[in-house]
């Protein structure tokens, strides 16, 4: 890998296979990253994370996918799908995403929970045939970033950066330290769109005789 630099995908050829998967079965998991698009075509999904299977049966893949039936990110288990609605993910800022697993709450797929630099999105704003059916993820293809796992297609526009991947629940105070480790200082130009929720820290070199309106 690089050292301080994002991945960056063309949106139609481009995605990183590695050679292992991730936790399967019905076992807890946690997933963090980085990501950045301006890409907000509904029903066309972009895949940022994949890993799996599908048996006929579903609840066996494991896929981090954004704007399939709404703007937002969600999760594609095979059979079924949803999508946490939020269009701030797609300012073409620097984002990070959190989303955990915990199965001893519960194995169904819609009950994980998903931040948004470290905010909890609990509102799910569309769904694909449900939202009951549960995790059981296989090991028939490794993780895959940037594109569908199984096939050429799904593949992300934009950049992505600093996966990690967890056999285990992170904790909200863990969550909030991934992303506080990593929150980037941007220059703030024009009119700056804030998450809802998000905490944003503001400063500015002091000016003599100027004024700021906030």
């Amino acid at each position: 890998g690089n050292p301080n630099s994002a991945y960056s995908f063309n949106g139609s050829s481009t995605g990183i296979t590695m050679p292992l998967v991730g936790p399967t079965g019905t076992v807890s998991r946690s997933l963090s990253f980085w990501a950045k698009t301006t890409n907000t075509t509904i029903n066309s999904p972009r895949s940022t994370f994949d890993y799996g299977g599908y048996n006929g049966i579903g609840g066996n893949a494991f896929q981090v996918v954004w704007n399939y039936c709404a703007q937002g990110v969600g999760l594609d288990i095979g059979n079924q799908a949803l999508i946490r609605g939020n269009p701030c993910l797609l300012d073409n800022m620097w984002h990070h995403i959190a989303i955990v697993f915990n199965a001893t709450v519960s194995t169904v797929y819609s009950s994980m929970n998903y931040y948004l630099d470290g905010v909890l999105q609990p509102v799910i704003v569309c769904n694909i045939t449900g939202t009951n059916s549960t995790i059981n993820t296989l090991s028939s293809y490794p993780i895959t970033i940037g594109k569908n796992g199984s096939s050429n297609t799904r593949y992300w526009l934009g950049e992505l950066d600093d996966f990690y991947l967890y056999d285990r629940v992170l904790t909200y105070p863990e969550v909030l330290q991934l992303y506080n480790i990593c929150s980037l200082s941007v220059p703030v130009s024009g009119n700056t769109l804030v998450c809802q929720g998000s905490v944003v820290t503001y400063s500015v070199p002091p000016i003599t005789g100027g004024t700021y309106t906030w």
